[in-house]
This record gives structure tokens, sequence and C-alpha cells, in this order.
């Protein structure tokens, strides 16, 4: 494996580990989740709304703008968040869903900005994407929890992304009101 390979496996475990803990408030946790165009680290299902997880773990300098993050080897993991979210909104879709789907990037390693309050948003308004620092995350989860799923639409939801990811690991835990 690479250097750069084992960075962004390191970088999608810590991920991981540092979300983990919402599966003891209501949320799922998807790993390793393939999609038609592209995979994405992780797919979090919740009481706060479904969010689509790009881990980027970088040795040089990344920067955040306004519309996009820049610095990052492989282009910008904002468009890569923002299509893996497009697509678990699809997948949604596919099973009688019309939920918003957000995209987050969570930079890490050497070169990663630190970001005030541990998170930021860039986009143009049309797709923003939360950016969290990887240091800062475990304080910053709170952020996930702005939107509200009612009961009904989380099972939905939880159960469509589990059948479109048979087969992955799944963390999850009985779901128990806040």
């Amino acid at each position: 494996m690479s250097m750069a390979g084992w960075r962004a496996r390191t970088g999608i475990r810590h991920t991981t580990r540092a979300l983990r803990p919402l599966t003891r408030r209501g949320w799922s946790l998807f790993d390793a989740v393939e999609l038609a165009e592209a995979g994405v680290d992780q797919v979090l299902v919740g009481p706060g709304g479904v969010f689509v997880v790009n881990s980027v773990q970088s040795t040089e300098p990344v920067r955040l703008i306004p519309t996009a993050i820049e610095g990052v080897a492989d282009g910008d993991p904002a468009i890569r968040a923002r299509c893996g979210a497009f697509e678990i909104r699809s997948v949604l879709r596919t099973g009688g869903q019309v939920l918003d789907v957000r995209p987050v990037v969570v930079l890490g390693g050497p070169g990663a900005p630190a970001i005030e309050r541990g998170w930021s948003v860039v986009g143009d308004g049309a797709q923003d994407v939360l950016v969290f620092e990887a240091r800062q995350l475990r304080a910053a989860l709170d952020r996930l929890d702005e939107h509200a799923l009612d009961q009904l639409s989380l099972a939905e939801a939880r159960s469509t992304v589990s059948r479109h990811v048979a087969g992955r690991d799944e963390y999850d835990c009985v779901v128990v009101p806040l």
C-alpha cells in the first residue's frame, strides 16, 4: 500500500472512531460505502438527518476558501462529498423518501488547517459542505443535530441505506429517545 493510501485509511479509521459514539444516541454509521460514481467513507443516518462523510489526511497545506477546499492532491474533497450526497439522495428517492443529505468533509493530518470552532462551511449556498477539523471532530458533533428527522423517516432512511450497502459494516444501536 502506498503512503498516501495508508494515510487515507488511517484518516477513515480515525473518523469512524470519532463518529462511533453517535450510535449510542440513535445514529447508524455505515463504513466504506461504494456508490455508482464513487465511494464515500461513511454514511450517517440519525435523528439529525442523513450525512455523507469523506475524510482527508494531508501532509501538504490545505486551505478553505468560501466555495471550495484547496490543496488536496486528488482534487477538492467537497466535490466528492457533494457527489456522494447526491447519490445517497437518489438511493433514498428510490425508497420513496425525499430527504436532504448533507455532505461532510473531515480534514486531518499535518496539512489540515486549524478551523475556528472545529467546523466551517464551504459552498455556494446551493449545496454547502460541512467541514470538520479532525482533531476537534468529537467536540463539534453536536453540529450534526441541527436538522431533525421524525422516527418514521429515520427508520425508513436507515432501512433504505442499509439495504443499499448490504454486506458492509454497520455500527448500529437501538434508537433511544434523546
